[in-house]
């Protein structure tokens, strides 16, 4: 054997110690993590609660219970957050208290995964250059707003601006789809915008 396959043995041998080591004190941190996360689970109710009263002079009645805001697979959430996507161009719907993602709305973007900006109509809405192709693909996504009657939501409309482009979004609520884009002309940056509210009390504030 020459003194290069002696060498080329001898660093075959060190990695495999290494690797052993590494998996084997992997393995033991695994395990210790697992048993710590047992042992938490395994605590009892009034031991947690008792240092937890500890901690806030005794007085509990602020905390939530372990689960209490959990929405099963199934079940709708109590109330839905309308948001702004920034710069992806959308508005997205979430889910309280679940926090689940319920749907991404294209507005100002392209979308390929539904088609919009692809199709026809969706192309249409988007404002097209006079070779047919899209006059922008995206956006940047401020301030959603609803729409009001007498002072008071009536969850026909959502608007929402595009301070990339200076345009304004409809989204249809029923639909949960933008059905109308508009260009605002000699603006530019705005950040957000409010829709006209009729004051419900002072007729003369609007």
């Amino acid at each position: 054997m020459s003194k290069d396959d002696q060498k080329n043995s001898a660093n075959e041998v060190l990695l495999d110690e290494g690797r052993r080591k590494f998996f084997g004190t992997t393995a033991i941190a695994t395990l210790a993590g697992a048993g710590m996360a047992m042992g938490l689970t395994a605590c009892k109710k009034d031991e947690k609660s008792t240092g937890t009263a500890a901690a806030t002079g005794g007085d509990t009645s602020h905390l939530a219970a372990a689960g209490e805001f959990d929405v099963a697979p199934g079940k709708l959430d109590s109330y839905y957050i309308f948001s702004s996507g920034g710069h992806n161009g959308d508005m997205r719907i979430y889910g309280l208290p679940s926090g689940r993602v319920l749907k991404n709305i294209p507005v100002f973007n392209m979308d390929c995964l539904v088609g919009w900006g692809v199709t026809n109509e969706s192309k249409k809405i988007l404002g097209t250059k006079p070779d047919g192709s899209v006059k922008y693909t995206t956006g940047d996504t401020h301030h959603v707003h609803g729409s009001y009657t007498d002072g008071t939501y009536n969850s026909k409309y959502l608007w929402v601006n595009d301070k990339l482009n200076n345009r304004l979004a409809r989204i249809r609520m029923d639909r949960m789809e933008c059905d109308a884009i508009t260009e605002l002309p000699n603006v530019q940056g705005f950040h957000g915008m409010f829709p006209d509210k009729r004051d419900p009390v002072d007729q003369n504030i609007n």
